[in-house]
């Protein structure tokens, strides 16, 4: 683990291996995805920076170089007693600003076609909706539900990083 800054007396900015995140951030890991064979599937390919306030993880993000000019956020996610304090919106600016340091033009996110929240969050960050990966869902063990609903879709959202 890195320790990259304190970003307020309380919360600092680290840095993770892929083994790292599995063993230190399990439970954040497993709130954004809940299937432990799909996060092994893209957690090995990915960065991962994590929010500590004092001596716990509170937030964490993964994401996955996809071309020479996209990343893409596999994981995204915020211990619920830490929820709606503007951890995630933070942790997608220090993603934006790294992916910018790099020239990349875009960032992707997928979500569930039933994640009324997650799209709320993700369209107040600046993101727009992009494309549905239809089925994708249909590779989970078993099935998930949000709002009631099964989950079948996911709504893939991009936002650009240029003008």
């Amino acid at each position: 683990m890195n320790f990259i800054k304190a970003m307020t007396p309380e919360l600092s900015l680290w840095s993770l291996t892929p083994e790292e995140a599995r063993e230190n951030l399990a439970d954040l890991l497993f709130l954004a995805d809940e299937s432990w064979q799909m996060i092994d599937k893209y957690l090995a390919k990915t960065e991962i920076w994590a929010l500590k306030s004092k001596t716990d993880f509170v937030a964490s993000i993964a994401v996955e170089p996809k071309t020479n000019q996209q990343w893409e956020i596999m994981n995204l996610a915020v211990d619920p007693r830490f929820q709606g304090h503007g951890l995630g919106s933070r942790l997608i600016k220090i993603v934006s600003d790294a992916a910018r340091a790099t020239d990349q033009k875009e960032l992707l996110v997928g979500t569930g076609d039933a994640s009324i929240s997650n799209l709320s969050f993700y369209l107040h960050n600046g993101f727009r909706f992009a494309q549905i990966r239809f089925h994708f869902f249909d590779q989970y063990s078993e099935p998930i539900e949000e709002n009631g609903i099964q989950l079948r879709d996911m709504i893939v959202l991009n936002k650009r990083l240029t003008d």
